[in-house]
């Protein structure tokens, strides 16, 4: 068993970051190397994919991150990519589906901190300070013998499938879902016992996915849903019960997703219920599978496999 001073791991930066100069890639490779260097768990490598603050989600990004990962997969024990924590939940989610069959760990991490502004002169050197922590940590998480894709923003580290977004009034980024805390787990070895172990196979990142997905949420007084003609799949969320689908017209043309943990009434072919998944694992699971199978059949068996 190899040690872990023997043990690689590939930095992808991939934007949102908040720094103390402005952005740029020189800036930011030898800043973060410094960083690495304070580290002695692992020889780390950087590469810098995107140099820009993503303000919203950028699926591209999460298929740069995917071929990056691939291409550099066997050189590597494990992974860690820094991205702005509002769009990480959604890309690494993206990622858990794109990728089959992942044997090593791909931590997510970054700063939490909001953007500073110019009467906030310290938060700056903050966000900084959470940087190379957060970083340090992702290399030694990324070290473990675990496989799957991981979300580690300060004390919390969360599997990305089992993250939803924090309310507004909490101050962590993530919170588990349904009930176990899931998020709460500290860095230690008990994140050995709920996540797979390891494996030598060589993952496959799946080549398409499909953006066209809307999502809906269902009023008590909901009259009517207003489905656009170029979507694919059509998720519902909220109050779902017989008596509010029973007034609704829902499209038998394409899969209609009902998020909801409990439902007894009977269902036509094309309603598929996605009970153990949240909301987010549920939509980016589903464009994966638009982009992967061809029948009605195969996108229920899909949706329906566990990671």
């Amino acid at each position: 068993m190899f040690s872990a001073k023997q043990q690689r791991v590939l930095v992808l930066y991939a934007g949102g970051v908040q720094f103390t100069e402005p952005f740029s890639a020189k800036r930011a490779t030898t800043l973060l190397t410094e960083y690495l260097d304070l580290q002695f768990m692992a020889e780390a490598d950087l590469i810098i994919l995107n140099q820009v603050e993503p303000v919203a989600v950028t699926w591209s990004l999460a298929s740069s991150i995917g071929q990056a990962i691939i291409k550099h997969y066997q050189n590597y024990d494990g992974f860690v990519v820094l991205h702005d924590c509002s769009a990480a939940l959604y890309i690494a989610n993206l990622l858990s589906h794109l990728l089959k069959n992942l044997g090593k760990p791909i931590i997510f991490t970054g700063t939490v901190l909001p953007k500073p502004t110019q009467l906030e002169k310290n938060k700056p050197v903050a966000n900084e300070m959470q940087l190379r922590t957060n970083l340090i940590t992702g290399i030694q998480l990324a070290t473990l013998n675990c496989s799957g894709v991981f979300l580690a923003y300060g004390t919390i580290i969360v599997r990305a499938t089992s993250a939803i977004d924090a309310k507004s009034f909490s101050i962590e980024p993530f919170v588990s879902w349904p009930e176990l805390p899931v998020a709460q787990i500290q860095f230690n070895v008990n994140l050995l016992s709920v996540v797979s172990k390891r494996t030598k196979q060589v993952p496959q990142l799946y080549p398409k996915f499909v953006e066209a997905v809307q999502v809906i949420t269902l009023l008590p007084t909901q009259p009517v849903i207003n489905v656009a003609s170029n979507v694919k799949a059509l998720v519902l969320t909220g109050l779902i019960n017989p008596a509010t689908l029973t007034h609704l017209t829902l499209p038998t043309n394409i899969p209609v997703i009902l998020c909801t943990k409990n439902y007894s009434g009977k269902l036509p072919n094309n309603i598929i219920i996605a009970q153990q998944l949240t909301l987010i694992s549920t939509i980016t699971k589903i464009m994966v599978g638009l982009g992967v199978t061809t029948t009605l059949a195969d996108f229920k068996q899909w949706l329906q496999k566990e990671l």
